[in-house]
C-alpha cells in the first residue's frame, strides 16, 4: 500500500547502472523442474550443431537435453525492469547524535532485461542430421568417405546433434547405424546392404526352424545370423537387427514384426529404385519373399507412407528420399527456436495467477 511517510515501509537501494550486474533468468517449465527436484534428477546437457569449416555459423543453435527429450532456448526480452534484490543495511553511516535504530532495507543488485525460456520440442528425428554427417557402407571394404566425417566416436557425434541422447539413439537404430574400429569411425549401411542382411538372416531362419521373434541380448545377434558376420562386419549385422527389434521386459531385445517390415520394404524399395520408378507388383512380391511366411500379408504399401510415390497408373513406385525434407523441418524449427527480442509483459505472464485481494 502506498504511504507518504519517509520511514515508513522497507527502504528500497539501486545501485549505479554502471555497477548492476546482468542476469539472465531461466524459465523451466513444470515437468522439467520436476525432474530437476525428483531424488535422482538427470544431468542435462547443452547442445548445438557443429557447423562445418565455410559453414554458416547462423546456422547453429543450442538445445537444453535431458536424457530423453529436448528444449529450444529462446532469448525474450521483457518491457518491464526485473531487479535481483538482497538484504542490506540501509543505515546513515555518519548519522552523528541524532543515531536511531539501524534500518534494513533491500538493495538491487543485478538487472534482468532478458529472460530464457526453454520450450519443448516435438518429435524429431535424428536421422537427417546422422545421414549429414556419416558416410556409407556400401560393400566389403567399402566404407565411404565425406568431408569432414566419420572419424567421430558415437558419444562424440551425438554431443553434436541438438537432440537427446534417447532421440540420437532412435534415429542412428532406424538407420542400422554402426561404430567401427577398424577403421575408426560411424557409418551408415547402404539401402542394399541392409536388405542383403536382412534377407540372408531370414533364409537362414526359414532353413533351420528358427523363431525369428525370440529375445537375444543387446548389442547381439539372433542365432538364427551366427554366421553372417561372415559376409559382413559383425557390428553391420547387430546395427540391422537393433533397427527392427524393440526391448523386452527381460531387458533383450527381439525383432519387432511391423518395425521389420517397414524396415525391409523401404531399404528394399530403396536399394531397387535407385531413383527410378520400378514395377510396383515385382517389388511387392520381391518384398514378401523376404518376410517370413506368417508375416507375408503385412506388407502392405500403406506401411511405407512418406518412403515411395505411385506412377503411371499405379503401376510403378519410385522411392522418395525424405531426408530433405525432414532436415527442412529441422531447420525451420531452430529459425523458430532462435527468434529473439520477442517482448514479455510480466503483468501479463502472472495475469492468470494473480488473486484478488
Amino acid at each position: 500500500m502506498a504511504t507518504q511517510n519517509a520511514s515508513a515501509g522497507v527502504p528500497i537501494a539501486i545501485q549505479p547502472d554502471g555497477e548492476m550486474q546482468r542476469v539472465r533468468l531461466l524459465e523451466l517449465p513444470a515437468d522439467l523442474l520436476a525432474l530437476l527436484t525428483s531424488e535422482k534428477p538427470p544431468r542435462l546437457h547443452i547442445k548445438s550443431i557443429q557447423v562445418p569449416p565455410g559453414g554458416n555459423p547462423k546456422e547453429a543453435h543450442s538445445v537444453l537435453c535431458t536424457p530423453d527429450k529436448t528444449y529450444q532456448i529462446r532469448q525474450v526480452s521483457t518491457s518491464n525492469s526485473v531487479y535481483l534484490i538482497q538484504p542490506r543495511d540501509l543505515s546513515d553511516p555518519h548519522p552523528g547524535a541524532a543515531a536511531g535504530l539501524p534500518r534494513v532495507g533491500v538493495e538491487a543488485v543485478a538487472k534482468c532485461d532478458t529472460s530464457i525460456e526453454l520450450l519443448p520440442t516435438s518429435a524429431t528425428s535424428a536421422a537427417p542430421y546422422l545421414q549429414a554427417a556419416l558416410p556409407t557402407y556400401a560393400s566389403t571394404g567399402n566404407y565411404g568417405s565425406i568431408e569432414g566425417g566419420g572419424q567421430a566416436t558415437k558419444r562424440e557425434l551425438f554431443s553434436h546433434i541438438p537432440l537427446s541422447d534417447a532421440e540420437c539413439e532412435a534415429g542412428w537404430r532406424q538407420l542400422a547405424c554402426f561404430e567401427s574400429t577398424d577403421p575408426p569411425g560411424c557409418f551408415i549401411p547402404s539401402a542394399k546392404v541392409k536388405a542383403e542382411v536382412w534377407q540372408s538372416a531370414m533364409t537362414a531362419a526359414v532353413a533351420d526352424g528358427f523363431d525369428v521373434c525370440s529375445p537375444f541380448p543387446e548389442n547381439d545377434i539372433p542365432a538364427y545370423a551366427i554366421d553372417l558376420p561372415g559376409d559382413w562386419p559383425r557390428d553391420i549385422v547387430i546395427g540391422v537387427f537393433a533397427g527392427v527389434s524393440s526391448s523386452t521386459p527381460g531387458g533383450h531385445l527381439a525383432v519387432d514384426e511391423q518395425k521389420a517390415v517397414r524396415f525391409a520394404g523401404a531399404n528394399l524399395l530403396q536399394a531397387k529404385s535407385e531413383g527410378r520408378a520400378i514395377e510396383a507388383t515385382a517389388f511387392l512380391k520381391a518384398w514378401r519373399d523376404a518376410m517370413p511366411e506368417a508375416w507375408r500379408s503385412k506388407c502392405d504399401f500403406a506401411i511405407l507412407q512418406g518412403y515411395y510415390s505411385i506412377e503411371d497408373n499405379a503401376q510403378s513406385i519410385r522411392y522418395l528420399d525424405t531426408t530433405a525434407d525432414a532436415k527442412a523441418a529441422v531447420d525451420a524449427s531452430a529459425k523458430e527456436a532462435k527468434s529473439l527480442g520477442a517482448k514479455r509483459k510480466w503483468h501479463e505472464k502472472f495475469k492468470a495467477s494473480k488473486k484478488t485481494a
